[in-house]
């Protein structure tokens, strides 16, 4: 059975949000946190790089899971 449009973008989803929680885990555990500790004690710039990443990913995460919502009700719906 072929898949539809809608459920082959579900599942480009799925792919892209498990590369960026595994990128988002594997940032947060690097040592480039303790280098953006270091950074932030000498200087009071905000955000700083490694925040500004974070916050991204974070944000491109939550919007593939609320598209991934909305296809799905589509995809029922259908």
């Amino acid at each position: 059975m072929a898949m539809s449009t809608v459920q082959e973008c579900i599942q480009e989803n799925e792919r892209q949000l498990i590369v960026n929680r595994q990128s988002l885990a594997y940032i947060e555990k690097s040592s480039w946190r303790h280098m953006d500790d270091l950074h932030c004690a000498l200087d009071e710039q905000e955000p700083s790089l490694f925040k500004r990443t974070i916050s991204r990913l974070k944000a491109g995460i939550d919007e593939l899971e609320e598209a991934n919502i909305v296809l799905r009700r589509l995809h029922h719906d259908a």
